[in-house]
C-alpha cells in the first residue's frame, strides 16, 4: 500500500519509502472531496496554511515554502511521515504577500550535494510598503525576484547573508498572475515562470 501524506491543504507526495523507486507528485486536496483511490491511504504529515511549494533534498528532508516568507525543513520519521521542523529562513519583512504575491517557488541545484545551492522566487517589497497591502502600480509596485541561497546541512538553515540575486521583474501592476515555478531542464539551465503581473494583454506583445 502506498501512503499519500498531506501538508495543510496540500497533498504532497506518494512515495514507496523502502522501495527502489520513489514517485513524487503534488495535488491540491480540498475538504469534501471523495475518498482517496483504493490502495492509497491519506495521512497528514505537516499542518500549516499558505504553503506554496515543496522540494525534497537528497537525504529525504522536505523543504517547504510558506507564502509570508518562511522556509521550513522537515525530517522524515521512522514511519511514512515527517517529524522535526526547523525554520531554515525568515524573509517575512521583505516579502509582499497580498493577493497571489509572496514567497513562491523553491528548487535545489542538480549538484546540491556539492554546492548546497537553493533557489527561491518571491515578491520583493522594494518600496517598504505594508507587506499585506503592497501597491498595485506599474511604476511603484513591488517586484518579483529570483535568487540563490546557501544551505547548511548541519543546522538545516539557509544563510540569510548568502543571497545572490539572479534577476528582478518590472514593477507589478496587480496583485495576481504572480507565478514563480522553478525547474532545471535536462539541458542544465534554470527555468522560472514569471507570470504577467496582471497585465495579461501586454504580455502577448512581442515587440
Amino acid at each position: 500500500t502506498t501512503t499519500m501524506p498531506s501538508v495543510g491543504t496540500l497533498s504532497l507526495n506518494m512515495r514507496l519509502w523502502r522501495g527502489a523507486v520513489a514517485l513524487v507528485a503534488a495535488c491540491i486536496s480540498f475538504h469534501g472531496v471523495k475518498a482517496v483511490p483504493d490502495g492509497f491511504n491519506e495521512r497528514e504529515i505537516v499542518k500549516g496554511g499558505r504553503i506554496t511549494d515543496i522540494v525534497f533534498l537528497p537525504n529525504d528532508d522536505m523543504m517547504v515554502t510558506v507564502k509570508n516568507g518562511i522556509v521550513n525543513v522537515y525530517s522524515p520519521d521512522e514511519g511514512y511521515g515527517y517529524g522535526d521542523q526547523v525554520e531554515a529562513l525568515d524573509i517575512e519583512s521583505r516579502v509582499c504577500e497580498n493577493g497571489e504575491r509572496g514567497l513562491g517557488g523553491i528548487q535545489i541545484h542538480p549538484n546540491f550535494q556539492e554546492n548546497n545551492w537553493v533557489y527561491l522566487y518571491y515578491t520583493y517589497n522594494i518600496n517598504n510598503d505594508d507587506v499585506e497591502n503592497c501597491a498595485e502600480d506599474e511604476q511603484d509596485g513591488p517586484i518579483n525576484r529570483l535568487s540563490r541561497w546557501v544551505y547548511d546541512p548541519v543546522t538545516k538553515t539557509l544563510d540569510p547573508n548568502s543571497e545572490v540575486v539572479f534577476f528582478e521583474t518590472l514593477p507589478l501592476a496587480k496583485r495576481y498572475h504572480n507565478s514563480g515555478k522553478i525547474e532545471f531542464g535536462k539541458d542544465g539551465l534554470l527555468y522560472v515562470t514569471c507570470g504577467d503581473g496582471g497585465l495579461r494583454d501586454e504580455s502577448q506583445e512581442v515587440d
